[in-house]
């Protein structure tokens, strides 16, 4: 919530600082002005059309205006949404519960072995699926731990987080060999292998206190950001 409410009041610094707000109040009545010619016009094509133009064309002119701010506040709110997500979308496997353990490869694995904590247990042997180039195992915890599971073949090995503790914890769904699939899933460092592209817990879906958390995060951004314009509206 505290995350949610900074983040609607940055954001709404921002556009101000780095936004032209008459220029961008401006550009949302023009648009807001094409699309009642879609309602006023709805016999004249030529009209519909020329007002198809001029939304675009305006529709346009809004987003050069605020492409500075949103290109600065990207990298900040890419990191906390990435954490966020890490830590409240996806809940510990519960003791009992089985969970699907699965290996994208870019290069045929042979004999290839997964190995687990003694209070994890490796259920199936491995099932490939050839057109994906994928390789699953079911696996079960027996009781609450953590540890690492072991992805093994020839001489290479691979270690992958797998979280059953009870409680709120910053889940590794995936860890993979990708500097592109690291920034999504940075829990985990990304391994050098090229043989492997990732390895993928399927964890349970979270929610907190019955939503999403993006419902709680948007809600707190959005009373952040208004709480900010009072604020400033009584200086």
């Amino acid at each position: 919530m505290a995350a949610g409410a900074l983040s609607g009041a940055l954001s709404l610094w921002a556009f101000r600082r780095w936004c032209d707000t008459d220029k961008l109040r401006a550009a949302s009545n023009v648009m807001l002005a094409h699309l009642m010619e879609f309602r006023l016009f709805t016999d004249e094509p030529v009209l519909i059309l020329r007002a198809q133009r001029e939304l675009l064309v305006a529709n346009a002119r809004l987003l050069r205006l605020i492409l500075l701010p949103s290109l600065l506040l990207t990298a900040p709110f890419g990191v906390v949404l990435v954490a966020a997500d890490a830590f409240f979308a996806r809940a510990p496997l519960r003791p009992g519960e089985a969970a699907v353990i699965t290996v994208q490869y870019a290069f045929r694995l042979p004999n290839v072995q997964l190995q687990a904590p003694p209070e994890i247990v490796v259920e199936t042997p491995p099932v490939r699926a050839r057109f994906r180039k994928q390789i699953s195992w079911r696996v079960r915890p027996s009781r609450a731990s953590s540890g690492k599971l072991r992805l093994r073949w020839n001489a290479t090995v691979i270690d992958k987080s797998i979280s059953a503790s009870p409680g709120l914890h910053w889940v590794s769904e995936q860890r993979s060999g990708s500097l592109l699939g690291y920034l999504a899933h940075p829990r985990e460092l990304p391994f050098s292998d090229r043989a492997i592209d990732w390895i993928r817990i399927q964890y349970p879906s979270a929610n907190v206190l019955g939503f999403h958390w993006l419902v709680w995060y948007s809600t707190a951004a959005c009373c952040g950001a208004l709480l900010t314009t009072l604020g400033a509206s009584r200086l």
